[in-house]
């Protein structure tokens, strides 16, 4: 049940949204089967209003962390290129500019992921 659960998890937003109406669909074929058709249209209407939320919530959530991230992003790019004032022999500043070289490869393996 939880390999379901995290598969359903890794979805994109449209896709879960897709999975929604389906729901919603569903839930109204089956009241409209029993007899029921006054609670199928409510129901089904208002699970596809929910669907519809939570899409667009999630679609703003996503742009608002997308945002936090590039200003986390800017702010180590600025840090990591300051030069210490204490590095003057040529051997340190090579070293230093190796290790930032390593430090920027691994902010882009991190953006990659």
């Amino acid at each position: 049940m939880q390999a379901l659960i995290s598969k359903f998890m890794a979805l994109p937003i449209p896709g879960k949204a897709v999975i929604g109406m389906v729901m919603a669909g569903g839930i109204f074929g089956v009241c409209h089967l029993l007899g029921m058709n006054e609670l199928g249209y409510f129901l089904g209407i208002a699970m596809a209003v929910v669907t519809v939320v939570l899409a667009l919530f999630g679609l703003v959530m996503e742009k608002r962390d997308k945002k936090k991230a590039e200003n986390v992003e800017a702010n180590i790019a600025d840090s990591a290129a300051a030069t210490p004032s204490g590095v003057s022999k040529v051997a340190d500043r090579a070293k230093l500019d190796d290790l930032r070289r390593q430090f920027e490869s691994g902010v882009q393996t991190f953006r990659d992921y």
